[in-house]
């Protein structure tokens, strides 16, 4: 009997995937100089409880609002002098976030009427 095409007998598609784990102390001990991340799979699930099509309808909604974001003339805006920011005066991402809000907040609720 021959396998289709893509499809062998033999391989243990579990077994082929390589699992990559953070250190523990990573995990264990954030520093106050990391950025805060977002976990996103922990979003789209949460989004996808009990909602048909459940995570793959969840994650295309993220991926449309996030190219959505991209092509957003605020949101440009703020990202520019978030760049800018970290450039011109040494700042972390977070700290040239805040500036970059604050900075850009008219705009921002310019767009949110």
């Amino acid at each position: 009997m021959h396998a289709q095409a893509g499809q062998s007998d033999d391989v243990d598609v579990e077994s082929t995937v390589e699992e990559e784990e953070e250190p523990a102390s990573d995990k264990e001990q954030p520093s106050s100089d990391v950025e805060e991340e977002v976990d996103v799979w922990k979003v789209i699930t949460d989004e996808a409880d009990g909602e048909d099509g459940g995570v793959l309808e969840s994650f295309k909604r993220n991926v449309l609002f996030c190219r959505s974001l991209k092509r957003d003339e605020t949101y440009q805006a703020v990202i520019n002098t978030l760049e800018k920011a970290k450039d011109d005066e040494k700042m972390d991402f977070e700290e040239a976030l805040d500036y970059a809000v604050d900075k850009r907040k008219f705009i921002i609720y310019r767009s949110a009427k």
